[in-house]
C-alpha cells in the first residue's frame, strides 16, 4: 500500500528536518543585530513552527497507525496528492526566485525582504521536502534505471572525468605559477559582458517550453520549414532589442560631443570608419592603401550609404545585421542537440548583446554598436563552428560543408587574423575524420586551404606586394610590437590618411577631455598590476599566460553568484572580475572579505590589502545569502582556494561541461 516499509519513521523524520530548519531561522533572526518592531513575532512564529514539527515528529515515532493514518490522507488521496505535489513545487519555484532576489531590487521595501529572508528560505526548504516526499511516494524511487542508464551512457561519463581531470590540471598549474592570473604586459583585460542569472532562468526556461511543446501533439500542426521560420524569428527578435537599446558613451564611441550632440568614433572604430569615409569620397578603400582588415571597411561603406553619416543610425543598423548571431547559434545548438537547446543559445547570445551595449559605459569591451571587428569575427566563427558540425555529421557525404568552413575562415581573417586558429583546427578535425581514408583526407585539407585562400586573394593582389600580406602583416607587426623577436631597420608602415594632421586635430578637440580620462584610469590601473611582477618573463610564458587567462575571463561570463544581481552591480558592486582586475591585484590575491568588500566599496571604491598568493579570506557577520555569494562569486580567488565551496561549483562545472562535450562528440561521431 505504502512506497515505504516504516511510514512512521519517514514520516518522523520528514517532521523533524522541517522543525530544525525552523529553529535554524528563529536562531538567525535572534543573531540579526538590527532591531525592529516585528523582530519577537517573527522569532515566535518560527520557535512555534519548530515546535508543533518536533512534536509531530515525536508522535509519529511512537504511534505507528497515527503516522499511517495520516500519511494516507496526505498522499494516498489522488485529489488531495496532486494538490501537494502541484503546490509544492509552485511554492518551492516562487520562494527560491524570492530568496535569490538581492534586496535592492525591492527599493523601498529592501528591509521587509531581508527580515522575512528565514522564513523565505525555510518555507522554500519545507516545499522541496515535501515535493521529493510527494513524487517518491506517487511514483516510487527506482535505482536499477538510474544504474542502467548510467552503464548506457559510460562513454558520456568516461569523457566527462577526463575532461574533469585536464581542466583540473590547469586549475593547479594555473594556481601554482601564476599563469593566466598575474599580469605580465598590457595586453592585458578582465572578463567579457557576464550573462544574468535571471537571463538564464528566462533562456531555460523558454528552451524547456519548446522541449515539451516539440513532443506534445501541437507539433504536428507545425510548419514543414520550421527551422527557417524560429531562424527568421530570432533575427527579427534580436534585431528589435539591439537596435533599440540606448547606446551610452564609451571609449570607442564618444559622446554625445558638443556643438551637435553626436556620437563619434574613437580609436580603432575612427581607423576603421576613416578607411570607409575615403571609398565614400572616390579615393579608394582607405585612401588606395593596404589595410589587412578591410573587409570590415567594405561593410562600413555599405552602411553610410544606406543610413547616411549619423553614427547612432548607422551602428542600429550594424547591430541588426549583426543579429544574425543568436539565429545561426540556434541552428548551431539544433545540429549538436536539439531544436530547444538551440533556442536556449539563442536567447542567451541575445540577451547577452543587451547586456554588451548598456556595459559600455562600466567596463571596456567591443559590442555589437561600435565600429570595431570583434563581433563580426565572431560571427563568422559560429558560422564556421555549424558548417564543420554538419560536416562532421556526415563526413563522407557533407563534404562541401568542409568548403564553406574555409570560405568562413578566409572571410574571418579578413577581419582579424586570429582566424587562422580555425583553419588549423579544421585540418586537424579532417585529420581524425579521415584517418583511414588518408587521400581523401589530404583532398579535403587542400581544398579547404584552397578555399580560403581564394576568398582573400583579390585583396591580397591589391596590395602590390605578396598575396601572403593579409595572413602575415598584422603577425609580424604584433611581434616586432610586443616581443620585438625580429627586429626591423625600417618598420612597416601605418596607414595614413592624405590629411592626418587636420584629422588628428578635430579628433583631439572633440574628445580630449573624456578620453584623457579614460587613459588615465586605464594607464593607472595598469601600471599598479605590471608593477607587481619583479621581471617581465620568457615571451613563451606570457603567451601561456595570455592563453590561460582568455580561457579564464570566457568562463567567467556565465553567472558565478546564485543571486539574480542587476547589470551595474554585477559588475561594479558584487562581483570582482571586472575591478581587481584592472587594479593589478591578480598578481597577488588579496585577503577577501564580503564586509569589508561592501563597505569599502562604499566609502572609496575598493581597496584591498594585498596578502600572500594563497591568502584566506574570512566572510564575517554576513547576510543569509551572502555565504553562498561569497563562495560563488570568488571564482578567480577559488583558483587559490580549493577547499571553499566555490572550488566544489567548478568541478561540478566542469564535469556537466566535459558531460555535455562528451555528448556532442559522440552524437556527431556516431
Amino acid at each position: 500500500m505504502f512506497q515505504w516499509k516504516k511510514v512512521h519513521l519517514v514520516f518522523a523524520v520528514y517532521c523533524l528536518l522541517i522543525s530544525a530548519g525552523a529553529f535554524v531561522a528563529a536562531l538567525y533572526l535572534f543573531l540579526i543585530p538590527a532591531e525592529f518592531a516585528q523582530r519577537w513575532m517573527l522569532i515566535g512564529g518560527m520557535v512555534f513552527a519548530g515546535i508543533f514539527t518536533l512534536g509531530l515528529s515525536i508522535k509519529a515515532y511512537q504511534n505507528h497507525a497515527w503516522a499511517e493514518q495520516v500519511w494516507f490522507f496526505l498522499f494516498k488521496n489522488e485529489r488531495l496528492s496532486k494538490i501537494i505535489r502541484y503546490g509544492s513545487l509552485a511554492g518551492f519555484i516562487m520562494g527560491g526566485f524570492i530568496s535569490l532576489m538581492p534586496a535592492y531590487r525591492l527599493g523601498n521595501l529592501q528591509g521587509y525582504l531581508i527580515r522575512l529572508s528565514p522564513w523565505i528560505v525555510w518555507f522554500v526548504f519545507v516545499c522541496l521536502l515535501t515535493y521529493l516526499l510527494a513524487r517518491m511516494e506517487r511514483h516510487g524511487l527506482h535505482w536499477q534505471p538510474l544504474i542502467n542508464s548510467l552503464r548506457a551512457q559510460k562513454n558520456l561519463w568516461g569523457i566527462a572525468f577526463v575532461s574533469m581531470i585536464v581542466f583540473a590540471l590547469i586549475w593547479i598549474l594555473a594556481a601554482q605559477t601564476g599563469l593566466g592570473i598575474r599580469v605580465y604586459d598590457d595586453y592585458w583585460y578582465g572578463a567579457g559582458v557576464p550573462i544574468l542569472g535571471l537571463q538564464v532562468v528566462l533562456a531555460f526556461s523558454i528552451g524547456t517550453a519548446l522541449f515539451f511543446l516539440e513532443r506534445s501533439s501541437f507539433s504536428l500542426r507545425l510548419p514543414a520549414r520550421m527551422d527557417f521560420v524560429v531562424f527568421a524569428l530570432i533575427w527579427g527578435v534580436a534585431a528589435f532589442l539591439w537596435a533599440r537599446e540606448p547606446l551610452p558613451s564609451s571609449y570607442f564611441a564618444t559622446g554625445p560631443d558638443l556643438p551637435a550632440g553626436e556620437f563619434y568614433p574613437f580609436s580603432d572604430a575612427a581607423t576603421f570608419d576613416l578607411g570607409s569615409q575615403f571609398a565614400l569620397i572616390g579615393q579608394g578603400m582607405n585612401n588606395g592603401l593596404f589595410f589587412d582588415r578591410v573587409l570590415y571597411m567594405f561593410f562600413l561603406l555599405f552602411l553610410h550609404v544606406v543610413a547616411g553619416q549619423n553614427y547612432l543610425q548607422v551602428v542600429a543598423l550594424q547591430a541588426a545585421i549583426f543579429a544574425v548571431f543568436p539565429a545561426i547559434l540556434y541552428l548551431l545548438g539544433k545540429a549538436l542537440h536539439s531544436r530547444s537547446f538551440g533556442v536556449i543559445l539563442a536567447v542567451l547570445a541575445t540577451l547577452r548583446g543587451i547586456n554588451g551595449i548598456a556595459a559600455s559605459e562600466m567596463i571596456d569591451l567591443a559590442n555589437q554598436k561600435q565600429m570595431l571587428t570583434d563581433f563580426p569575427v565572431v560571427i563568422f566563427a559560429a558560422w564556421f563552428a555549424l558548417m564543420a558540425v554538419k560536416w562532421l555529421q556526415a563526413p563522407n557525404k557533407n563534404y562541401l560543408y568542409a568548403l564553406w568552413a574555409g570560405g568562413a575562415v578566409g572571410l574571418a581573417v579578413m577581419l582579424r587574423t586570429h582566424a587562422l586558429f580555425l583553419l588549423v583546427f579544421a585540418i586537424l578535425l579532417a585529420v581524425i575524420t579521415y584517418w583511414n581514408q588518408k587521400l581523401r583526407g589530404v583532398l579535403i585539407s587542400v581544398l579547404l586551404i584552397a578555399v580560403m585562400f581564394f576568398v582573400t586573394l583579390p585583396w591580397g593582389l591589391y596590395s602590390g606586394e605578396s598575396v601572403f600580406d593579409v595572413y602575415m602583416v598584422r603577425i609580424r607587426n604584433v611581434i616586432e610590437q610586443r616581443y620585438d623577436l625580429f627586429p626591423q631597420n625600417t618598420p612597416t608602415p601605418e596607414p595614413q590618411s592624405s590629411q592626418p594632421d587636420q584629422f588628428s586635430a578635430v579628433m583631439q578637440e572633440r574628445v580630449v577631455t573624456k578620453v584623457d580620462l579614460i587613459l588615465s584610469i586605464r594607464d593607472t590601473s595598469l601600471n599598479t598590476a605590471i608593477g607587481s611582477v619583479d621581471q617581465e618573463p620568457p615571451v613563451y610564458v606570457i603567451i601561456a599566460s595570455h592563453f590561460l587567462h582568455n580561457l579564464i575571463m570566457s568562463a567567467l561570463i556565465m553567472p558565478t553568484s546564485p543571486v539574480f544581481h542587476d547589470l551595474r552591480n554585477t559588475l561594479k558592486e558584487v562581483t570582482p572580475f571586472w575591478i581587481l582586475i584592472g587594479m593589478g591585484v591578480w598578481g597577488s590575491v588579496p585577503d577577501f572579505s564580503v564586509d569589508q568588500f561592501i563597505a569599502d566599496r562604499a566609502r572609496h571604491r575598493i581597496k584591498l590589502e594585498t596578502a600572500s598568493a594563497r591568502g584566506t579570506g574570512s566572510a564575517g557577520n554576513v547576510s543569509f545569502l551572502q555565504y553562498g555569494e561569497c563562495a560563488g562569486t570568488n571564482l578567480g580567488r577559488t583558483l587559490y582556494c580549493p577547499g571553499r565551496l566555490g572550488g566544489l561549483f567548478i568541478f561540478c562545472a566542469w564535469f556537466v561541461s566535459g558531460y555535455f562535450m562528451g555528448h556532442v562528440l559522440i552524437r556527431i561521431w556516431r
